[in-house]
């Protein structure tokens, strides 16, 4: 019978990196040691804060790891579980203590590319999430979101139990909390500041791109002329 030898090096480094590609590179802001353990088994693994403030200790369940067949498979399963318990010391760290996997643990999971769990998530937290959120946006906040497949930044107007008035030139609309996040002012450009009417763009058409001229700026798209056609343009593509 063959031994298995488990050996989290390489998965962390991957994990590191995909942290560092989303901005949160945790050797800068705190630090952290990874242990194996035996006694481990209802969990594949956790992390807790030590009496040493910035400094977590994660363990990850050898038990489990080894009943994962195939050397590539338990790889990629040390990482993700890495990439989770790291976004844990993330969470504390950046928001001080919260609900374990409560709206700011989402938010760092959707940094990280995981929307599909974030998603699923959402789902688990409900009414969790909602009050949390009320605490951390307010009236005049400038709000990251997706509307119409595009990623817009908008004003809250107010803040409702559940829901927040975000605006927008020529919208109003009303979004769930879970579905907003905080930016700060100045970081992200609204679209219709950084374009202007009348300006020449390019747009990818069919044929390639194409050269045409700005007719007027919308919440999510701009009316641009091509020759004797107007397109309606969403701005992630100009």
């Amino acid at each position: 019978m063959s031994t298995i030898t488990l050996d989290f090096g390489l998965p962390l480094q991957e994990a590191l990196q995909e942290f560092k590609l989303a901005g949160l590179d945790s050797r800068e802001r705190f630090s952290f040691r990874i242990e194996w353990s035996r006694r481990l088994t209802r969990a594949i693994g956790n992390c807790r804060t030590l009496k040493a403030r910035k400094s977590y200790l994660i363990k990850l369940s050898a038990p489990i790891m080894a009943r994962i067949q195939g050397a590539r498979d338990r790889e990629e399963a040390i990482k993700e579980t890495l990439i989770h318990e790291l976004a844990h010391a993330w969470c504390d760290h950046l928001y001080g203590k919260t609900k374990a996997h409560g709206y700011q643990f989402v938010q760092i999971l959707d940094r990280l590319g995981r929307q599909e769990l974030a998603s699923a998530k959402r789902k688990d937290l409900k009414s969790v999430q909602q009050h949390e959120n009320v605490t951390n946006i307010q009236p005049g906040d400038l709000v990251q979101f997706k509307y119409e497949g595009s990623l817009l930044v908008g004003r809250v107007l107010a803040c409702g139990s559940k829901r927040a008035t975000v605006y927008l030139p020529g919208l109003q609309i009303k979004l769930p909390y879970c579905d907003l996040a905080r930016t700060v002012m100045g970081k992200v450009p609204w679209p219709w500041e950084t374009l202007k009417v009348g300006e020449k763009v390019y747009v990818p058409l069919k044929q390639g791109y194409q050269a045409g001229t700005i007719l007027s700026l919308g919440p999510t798209r701009a009316k641009v002329r091509i020759g004797s056609k107007v397109w309606n343009v969403p701005y992630g593509v100009l």
